[in-house]
């Protein structure tokens, strides 16, 4: 959005360097020569596109901010392990516990369609919601009924996470931008060749469509929860100490967090 900004400000400063171009050469004596007078920058079309742009952005940034911290705190713990790498398995059980617990909530709605459909249009983000061949009941069942993929940064890759059972799981290879370069200059389309490795595998599915989207959802549902604890909770530090007692404070404010959720989308 800076960078429209940006954009913005030399726009209206080229069209305000026409008018002042044409008022020296008229204080200069140009006269007729002068030509018709520039129109003033907020009504130049390169003004009026720059800032519809902007405000596009800016509206933009603000229904992600709206979003960031909007999903549910599936659970946690705390430990004193100062690597990601050591903690794949225990998260993916904790999520599945909690992801398992929300995916039996929704199932109740199945038995009311008023329920079902109300809950469905606050979730669905399909562009086929809303088309006559859009199925809500099912739609609601996949995005309810358990966890799809896990997606994990590049602080949890190691070949034994990569290859572990379980649910299924992206894993960064890097930075967001260094994957995007490697995206954009190796594009990937379908599922992986025949023989590749699963470490191969994985890489290709990151380079594909739907593995970029997958993965550009992990920082505003991940740390968008982050900051939602600390901003909108408060959990800024711990209070309490050993790692039973951390673990229930942050327990409390995941509670809290969830609670201000459902109140907001009920």
């Amino acid at each position: 959005m800076a960078a429209q900004q940006i954009r913005l400000d030399k726009a209206v400063a080229a069209q305000q360097a026409l008018i002042d171009d044409r008022a020296a050469r008229r204080a200069a004596g140009a006269g007729s020569r002068l030509g018709r007078r520039p129109v003033d920058p907020d009504d130049a079309a390169t003004v009026r596109e720059a800032r519809a742009r902007l405000d596009e952005l800016a509206a933009q940034a603000s229904a992600e901010a709206e979003a960031a911290g909007s999903g549910v705190m599936l659970g946690g713990y705390a430990c004193q392990d100062t690597g990601d790498v050591q903690q794949a398995a225990r998260l993916e059980a904790v999520a599945l516990k909690g992801a398992a617990v929300v995916a039996a909530a929704h199932a109740a709605h199945a038995g009311d369609p008023r329920q079902l459909a109300a809950c469905h249009w606050r979730l669905c983000t399909s562009p086929a919601s809303g088309g006559p061949g859009h199925d809500i009941a099912a739609c609601h069942a996949t995005m309810t009924g358990g966890i799809g993929t896990i997606v994990y940064d590049a602080g949890y890759r190691s070949e034994e996470n990569i290859t572990a059972p379980g649910a299924d799981r992206l894993i960064a290879t890097g930075k967001r931008h260094a994957m995007d370069t490697q995206a954009r200059d190796h594009p990937a389309e379908g599922p992986p060749p025949d023989g590749a490795t699963p470490a191969q595998a994985n890489d290709w599915r990151l380079r594909t469509p739907e593995g970029r989207a997958l993965y550009k959802r992990r920082a505003p549902d991940v740390e968008g929860l982050h900051a939602s604890l600390e901003d909108r909770i408060g959990l800024r530090r711990f209070s309490m100490r050993g790692l039973a007692a951390v673990t229930g404070e942050f327990f409390l404010a995941g509670l809290c967090h969830n609670l201000r959720l459902l109140y907001r989308v009920s």
